[in-house]
């Protein structure tokens, strides 16, 4: 493939047309076309893969860029379906987290497997504190694909997915009083545990007596 050489034969300074001159060891190299690799004989052999354009061997799964609308993965090409697990980022097609069946981008999935729950892009086994279980479909929250967890209201720690913004268990140092989680019980109200969902819940209780302001959550007497 030589064209000019000195001295020594085997040392080019010139290539023919469809070689490149590669001067650190002075030899010419073939020129291959999208498709083609050159191989350990300088010759230019069809890439493994009909789908690459470039590849870096004459082996499998040794591809760089393939034809569109195909993308690299693991050096292989393929459709980088949503459906199947894939995302595009940069031009470039890389796999979801093994808890997403579909995902945005490599932190937040959109949706999850084995019956996961889905909150704020992670997939769960149980709904985090402070968050309640939509199944679903289940309104307000559509989705049609996957159980999600959805955010109780302020200091509410647990939640009804039945009656969205109803709290059935406060934070510490919260009461509830009309579904909802504050400091301290209103006038004509007491603090009172009651045995709800299997669990003692703290509540405001309406003092039985009438007209009462204020009234202890054991006697439920007027002070």
């Amino acid at each position: 493939p030589c064209k000019t050489c000195s001295g020594d034969k085997d040392s080019c300074t010139s290539c023919l047309t469809g070689y490149e001159y590669d001067s650190a060891v002075k030899i010419c190299k073939a020129i291959c076309e999208k498709g083609y690799v050159r191989n350990s004989k300088n010759e230019c052999v069809k890439c493994a893969d009909a789908s690459c354009d470039y590849c870096s061997t004459p082996l499998p799964k040794s591809c760089y860029n393939c034809v569109s609308p195909l993308y690299v993965y693991n050096q292989e090409c393929i459709e980088c379906r949503r459906d199947q697990g894939f995302y595009i980022e940069d031009g470039k097609c890389k796999k979801c987290s093994a808890d997403c069946i579909t995902c945005s981008n490599g932190s937040s999935c959109d949706t999850c497997y084995n019956g996961k729950k889905l909150y704020k892009g992670k997939c769960y086994d149980i709904c985090p504190e402070y968050t309640c279980l939509v199944a679903k479909g289940e309104l307000p929250v559509s989705n049609p694909l996957n159980d999600i967890c959805y955010d109780c209201p302020e200091n509410c720690k647990d939640c009804s997915s039945k009656n969205f913004g109803s709290c059935i268990n406060c934070a510490d140092g919260y009461v509830l009083h009309n579904d909802k989680c504050i400091k301290e019980c209103p006038l004509g109200y007491t603090q009172t545990a009651v045995f709800s969902y299997g669990i003692y819940i703290n509540e405001c209780k309406k003092c039985s007596v009438s007209d009462c302001l204020n009234c202890t959550d054991l006697t439920n007497k007027c002070n």
